[in-house]
């Protein structure tokens, strides 16, 4: 999704929809649209479905991970 702000200016969103509750689980905002805004929104909830499966919360995991 693409956003118009200041003088010209552009951002964009990717995001991750969960299609049974319908709720955004993973996103990230950026400047440009291309693959890394979409691998940095597939990273982010690759460490939430983590978190999930070790019953952690994803704050817990990312510090159990570093």
């Amino acid at each position: 999704m693409e956003f118009k702000y200041g003088n010209g200016q552009k951002a964009y969103l990717s995001a991750i929809k969960d299609l049974h509750d319908k709720s955004i689980v993973a996103y990230v905002l950026g400047h440009a649209n291309n693959n890394s805004l979409v691998f940095k929104t597939l990273e982010l909830d690759n460490e939430r479905l983590q978190a999930k499966l070790n019953g952690l919360n994803p704050i817990e995991f990312r510090t159990k991970a570093a």
